[in-house]
C-alpha cells in the first residue's frame, strides 16, 4: 500500500460534498453535519482531495466525537489515528468559551461498533454503560443504537468516555522521553 502525503486542517466550505459522501458511504449518522465542526485529512499536492474527517459535536453538557472516516483507498496508513489525536489535541489547547454551563470541562464521549473499541482505547476512551450515568442527550443517541444496531445492521453498538488524564500522563510522558 502506497503511503500518501497529507496534511490536516480545518474543513472549507468547498470540502461539504466530500465529507457528506465519506459519511454516507460509511453508513454513519448523518444528522448534525456542519463542515465547520469538521477536521478533514486531504493530499499535501492535491489539496481538494478529501481523504478522511472527523468531527466534535458539542451539545449542552455533552461532546461527542464523530465521524471519524477514511476514504477505502487510503486506510491503513495511520490517516484515522492522525484525525483522531489532532481533534483530541485541538480540544485541548482551546480555550472554554462554554459560558452557558458553568465552565464546566466536559468529558468527550463517542458511539461505535464494538469491533472498533480497541482503536478508541488507545486514545484513552474507555467503555461506559447505562449504569456510569450517561448525559441524557447520548442516552437517547445511544438506546436507539444499541438496540437497533445488532438487529438491522449485526453489530453492537457501544459507548465510550475520554479519558483525559490519562492521555495526557501518556502523551507528557512521551514528550519527555522523545527530548
Amino acid at each position: 500500500m502506497k503511503n500518501t502525503n497529507y496534511t490536516i486542517e480545518k474543513a472549507r466550505p468547498e470540502d461539504q460534498t466530500a465529507i457528506k459522501s465519506l459519511i454516507r458511504e460509511a453508513r454513519l449518522d448523518i444528522t448534525d453535519i456542519r463542515w465547520q465542526k469538521f477536521l478533514v485529512a486531504r493530499i499535501e499536492k492535491s489539496p481538494r482531495t478529501v481523504l478522511g474527517c472527523i468531527q466534535m459535536k458539542i451539545y449542552p453538557g455533552l461532546k461527542e466525537l464523530a465521524s471519524l472516516v477514511v476514504g477505502p483507498a487510503y486506510r491503513g496508513q495511520g490517516i484515522g489515528q492522525a484525525l483522531v489525536h489532532r481533534l483530541l489535541n485541538d480540544h485541548l489547547m482551546t480555550p472554554r468559551q462554554d459560558h452557558n454551563h458553568n465552565n464546566r470541562d466536559h468529558s468527550i464521549y463517542l458511539l461505535c461498533p464494538q469491533y472498533r473499541q480497541s482503536f478508541y482505547e488507545q486514545f484513552h476512551f474507555k467503555p461506559v454503560s447505562l449504569a456510569d450515568h450517561l448525559p441524557w442527550l447520548l442516552v437517547l443517541r445511544y438506546l436507539p443504537a444499541r438496540l437497533l444496531g445488532p438487529l438491522l445492521f449485526k453489530i453492537q453498538i457501544i459507548a465510550m468516555c475520554w479519558d483525559k488524564d490519562s492521555y495526557l500522563s501518556q502523551h507528557t510522558k512521551s514528550a519527555l522521553t522523545e527530548h
